[in-house]
């Protein structure tokens, strides 16, 4: 028995297109994404159990692993708790996507959903309710490699503007890591249909330092007040947490490149440039620069001379004494430095100067 192919609603098939539209018809990631599309179009004809939505079945939380390549490493809370109240009163409206691995389906898209039931399933107060959210509506997809998952999550992604950039270029150093001859940016965004410019921009932040990298992860609590300006806590303020955007982060790396050129990194300890720019950063984020300020002041710093270098902390150390032809010199708080060599060496040449001492010069009685 065979069934006609069932269509995606009008509304569906003008999201798609759209999507497509801005993926680029010809790119890789498009065809893929089409691909799949398709691909869920004949998963609706299955009705293993013949009930419900065709190819949309209930899988049990305990059953769902997240996916591999998940970007997003943490979820906000005012957005997960928005999609719980969501959920609770108009019910799931987008399965999850998923794969089979073995016993268990790892997680394509759908992570704050599935987060989002979780919560669901512990607040719940009677047996209906945990029964409820003991599993949620999900469409297996077929045949979905590694390649194509994390294809998949860049698109989930990517594509939506609240995305932190640092779990987006950490998505695309994934991609290069699965996929060795994606070397270039260029290369990538044929893969992905990304712009090549914001390709560059996120492989930067990637390969920027841990103290830009935590500006943009973690920001800085600022108490703020109803005109947005810094306020002390006894006034009424709230926290606010800022954390630094793509292109200021970027200004910050730069920022940190001149640094490290005009101050040597002690050998042990923390880096100058380190610390300098955490402070810059945290000043940033505490008066909410623009980015206009945040250039400025960047700009201001690097066209400074080149500090004098200073000599710190270890290195080669400096001998003990020095001995030329005219002249000896002992420097005594280096002298439990002195190898078994050196000392020998430096005994034989004061011998030698006791000696000289003891010798009357010709010409005195």
């Amino acid at each position: 028995m065979t069934s006609r192919a069932i269509k995606h609603n009008p509304k569906e098939e003008a999201v798609m297109q759209q999507l497509i539209h801005q993926l680029g018809p010809k790119t890789r990631l498009a065809k893929l994404t089409m691909a799949n599309w398709n691909a869920e179009k004949a998963a609706r004809l299955r009705k293993p159990d013949g009930r419900g939505d065709a190819g949309i079945t209930r899988i049990q939380l305990d059953q769902l692993d997240d996916s591999p390549f998940q970007l997003r490493q943490e979820m906000d809370n005012d957005e997960l708790a928005e999609l719980v109240r969501s959920i609770e009163e108009h019910g799931l409206l987008n399965p999850i996507l998923v794969r089979r691995v073995g016993e268990k389906y790892q997680v394509i898209s759908g992570h704050r959903r599935l987060a989002a039931y979780r919560r669901l399933q512990l607040a719940a107060k009677t047996e209906a309710d945990q029964a409820k959210y003991a599993a949620i509506p999900a469409r297996e997809l077929p045949h979905v490699d590694d390649e194509q998952m994390l294809l998949l999550g860049l698109t989930e992604n990517l594509l939506r503007a609240d995305i932190s950039p640092l779990d987006a270029a950490m998505g695309l150093v994934q991609l290069r890591k699965l996929k060795p001859a994606l070397s270039t940016a260029n290369k990538i965004a044929e893969t992905t249909g990304l712009q090549v410019d914001k390709i560059k921009r996120l492989l930067r932040l990637a390969d920027a330092p841990e103290v830009v990298q935590k500006g943009v992860r973690e920001g800085l609590l600022v108490t703020v007040g109803r005109n947005g300006k810094e306020q002390p806590a006894e006034e009424g303020a709230e926290g606010q947490r800022r954390t630094l955007d793509l292109l200021a982060a970027l200004e910050f790396t730069r920022f940190h490149e001149a640094l490290s050129k005009k101050v040597r990194a002690l050998k042990n300890g923390p880096s100058p440039a380190d610390k300098q720019t955490g402070e810059a950063i945290a000043r940033a984020l505490k008066e909410n620069w623009e980015l206009r300020e945040v250039k400025r002041y960047v700009d201001k710093i690097i066209s400074k001379p080149k500090a004098r270098q200073v000599k710190h902390g270890p290195g080669r150390p400096g001998a003990p004494f020095k001995k030329t032809a005219k002249q000896l010199t002992i420097y005594f708080d280096r002298l439990d430095a002195l190898s078994a060599t050196a000392r020998q060496s430096l005994r034989t040449t004061i011998e030698e100067l006791l000696k000289r001492l003891a010798t009357r010069p010709k010409g005195q009685r």
